[in-house]
């Protein structure tokens, strides 16, 4: 008894070696990476990049910020995933929306204990909704910022509409012929240019009898 005892804690002491040893052998393949896998990765990792397709709606609605983007580079060995792991990408052929403004995304490592190996910056431009206004229609976003789709700058109400008015009055202006203009001189200071006509006909008038009654003297 006291032999087949002692050959029995042998084979469990010798099977619970073995399940350790597979275990930490599972293990070290799992996680392991020197320095040469990591530089390698990260040379992999430089070569992501993405592509930002617009893709709002003319409704102004919250989707006119929205953005398909999708990566380039991303390979087996890799995956792109936001900081709190709520987005994650696998491939070049996953697609997902982003709204306008700043996202930063990582590209992480599969197989070495997930190893952050890059940070991607993406900045997605602002849709400046003022340019979907009727008044915009037929203006060309080269002659008013304010209906430059992409116009990045700050836009209130009150400055829209000083940007159109004036806009307006300057095209009608420069539409205007000469009559148009002589009638709008006219038009502002009728009060002074009529006492002036009449005075010069006046002495138009004044000066012409003069003149009849000096020659019938003589």
């Amino acid at each position: 008894m006291i032999v087949g005892g002692a050959l029995l804690r042998k084979v469990l002491f010798a099977t619970l070696c073995l399940l350790l040893f597979i275990i930490n052998i599972d293990i070290v393949n799992a996680s392991s990476c020197d320095s040469a896998d990591i530089e390698r990765l990260k040379v992999l990792a430089s070569n992501v990049t993405y592509n930002a397709d617009y893709i709002g709606d003319t409704d102004m609605t919250v989707s006119t910020q929205t953005y398909n983007v999708n990566f380039i580079g991303i390979t087996d060995e890799l995956y792109v995933s936001n900081v709190y792991g709520g987005m994650r990408v696998d491939s070049d052929s996953q697609v997902i929306q982003l709204q306008s403004g700043t996202t930063t995304l990582e590209v992480y490592s599969r197989n070495c204990d997930d190893k952050r190996l890059k940070t991607i910056t993406i900045e997605l431009p602002k849709y400046n909704e003022y340019s979907l206004l009727e008044e915009c229609d037929n203006i060309s976003d080269d002659d008013l910022y304010v209906c430059d789709p992409w116009y990045q700058g700050k836009i209130t109400d009150a400055s829209f509409e000083e940007v159109i008015n004036n806009y307006n009055l300057e095209l009608e202006e420069s539409n205007k012929t000469s009559l148009d203009k002589v009638y709008e001189v006219f038009k502002s200071y009728y009060y002074i240019i009529i006492p002036v006509i009449l005075i010069l006909i006046v002495l138009i008038i004044v000066l012409f009898i003069r003149k009849h009654n000096k020659s019938s003297l003589d």
